[in-house]
């Protein structure tokens, strides 16, 4: 596993956060943190995710949360899809996710991450 934050684009603009090897529940707390502090910066975020093995749904809802806080924010949030990332949303019935980049879905809207989140969240 690896999450390495950097500046990037014109003037760095934009900050990446590029994911390598498996991210799961034993680098949940490293990501969160990597996401909060690239939202904090108040860029537009990339995630690179080509070099992800594999995501568990630990690391799909921080990224789902993370893309969310950026957009309530007024950040562009983008996660470009990869074959491990579509594999990973498909095994959850998330196929087609807002969570992608290109995705034109409201994530407020996404109803089929409403849907596989569970009766106890609102």
């Amino acid at each position: 596993m690896s999450i390495a934050l950097s500046q990037a684009g014109q003037e760095g603009a934009t900050t990446r956060i590029a994911l390598g090897g498996s991210i799961d529940i034993g680098s949940a707390a490293e990501l969160k943190v990597a996401l909060q502090e690239g939202i904090a910066r108040g860029k537009e975020i990339q995630v690179a995710t080509k070099e992800v093995t594999d995501f568990d749904v630990t690391a799909l809802q921080l990224l789902w949360a993370a893309r969310r806080e950026a957009q309530n924010a007024g950040l562009r949030f983008t996660l470009p899809p990869t074959g491990v990332l579509e594999e990973s949303l498909a095994e959850l019935g998330m196929e087609g996710s807002s969570l992608l980049a290109g995705s034109s879905a409201d994530l407020a809207g996404d109803t089929k991450w409403a849907r596989n989140r569970g009766p106890d969240v609102e």
